[in-house]
This record gives structure tokens, sequence and C-alpha cells, in this order.
């Protein structure tokens, strides 16, 4: 098992500083959704169906178990 070999310090202030982006990460994120709020509501339900896929997530689907058929 590695140890952390540095000072103690040093290691809360990279806590501290991954902290801080992330926070920041965080508030550009609400940025985007509540830009993004208006723009789902004006879309249609089919085009709101798809957007998962536009934005490259996963999308759940009944075609996920279905198995080619065997020779």
């Amino acid at each position: 098992m590695a140890r952390y070999a540095g000072n103690v310090a040093d290691f809360v202030d990279i806590l501290d500083r991954i902290a801080d982006a992330e926070a920041l990460r965080a508030r550009d994120l609400k940025t985007v959704t509540a830009a993004l709020k208006p723009l789902v509501a004006s879309l249609t339900p089919e085009q709101q169906r798809r957007i998962p896929a536009f934005l490259g997530l996963p999308q759940p689907t009944a075609e996920i178990w279905r198995f080619e058929e065997e020779n």
C-alpha cells in the first residue's frame, strides 16, 4: 500500500484546490442548465426525448436485451 510521503498541509492544500475547481465547474454547469431550461420547454416531446443522445448520454432502450437470432 502506497503512503503519502509529502507534508500533510500540502495534501490539504491540494484538496482545497480540487474543491475550488469543482465549485467553479458546478457554477458553470448551473449556468448552462439555467440557459437550457427555456430551450427544452420549447421543444416537442419527441425532441426532448432525443436530448440525452444528442448530449452523448446513454439511453435506456428495450433493444438492449434483444439478441441476434442464432443460426
